[in-house]
């Protein structure tokens, strides 16, 4: 046997045993989660879902690792990976990382970990990010959208105690004030990456997003409520 097949034999049984892993977390039983990977699209027997959890199987495929991770309540990565239960991953043949940096790796976060470097943390930035760059200004975009939450949210809250008078009225809108100043600034980040993405030729993040908070006070609630700017 070549020694590729032999690691997707053992990439395999790993996935297994953390499906099995998760699985008596959530207190189910194969026939139970056989019937939510059904309902959620992708018919698993109880029989395959045995096999695969006592290490008989060959290979998994990318559906069935989606619609068992679904079916669990858990990010794939976490069948993939043993990140909090497992020390190290094998990430290709003979290369066996800490189980944290293949994740970071798969999802886009860090470069691919070797055997010489696997202590070292490198951060990716949109710069040196390389293929994974659109994942990396993707998240860089929302860190920048959440942050835009919070502070316009935040302002809204000292509005309302701003309102209410008292001696700290003044303060709270000052406060108010500032935080949308910072809200503004993490817009115009946003702005910058979208207009970043394009001179890539990467599709930017979808402004439409904006839409989904409203409670927060973001520019475009009075579009999604039919006013008029």
């Amino acid at each position: 046997m070549e020694r590729g097949n032999e690691w997707s034999v053992r990439v395999a049984k790993g996935i297994g045993q953390r499906v099995a892993y998760y699985r008596k977390r959530a207190d189910l039983t194969a026939v139970m989660l056989s019937a939510r990977c059904e309902e959620r699209g992708l018919p698993l027997d109880r029989n395959v879902i045995a096999k695969l959890e006592n290490g008989h199987r060959n290979s998994v495929t990318v559906d069935e690792v989606y619609v068992l991770a679904a079916a669990l309540d858990v990010p794939p990565l976490l069948l993939l990976f043993g990140v909090g239960t497992e020390e190290t991953a094998e990430v290709l043949p003979g290369n066996d990382v800490p189980a944290f940096r293949a994740a970071q790796w798969v999802s886009g976060a860090g470069p691919l970990p070797g055997p010489e470097d696997a202590a070292v943390v490198t951060a990716l930035s949109v710069e040196n990010a390389g293929t994974a760059r659109p994942l990396v200004l993707y998240r860089e975009h929302d860190r920048f959208f959440e942050a835009e939450v919070r502070a316009l949210g935040d302002a809204a809250g000292l509005d309302d105690q701003a309102e209410a008078g008292g001696p700290n009225a003044h303060s709270f809108a000052a406060g108010a004030t500032a935080l949308r100043q910072m809200a503004a600034g993490y817009r115009a980040e946003q702005e910058r990456l979208r207009e970043q993405a394009q001179a890539l030729g990467i599709r930017p993040p979808d402004l439409a997003m904006v839409l989904l908070r409203p409670e927060a006070g973001l520019p475009g609630d009075d579009l999604a409520e039919g006013k008029q700017p």
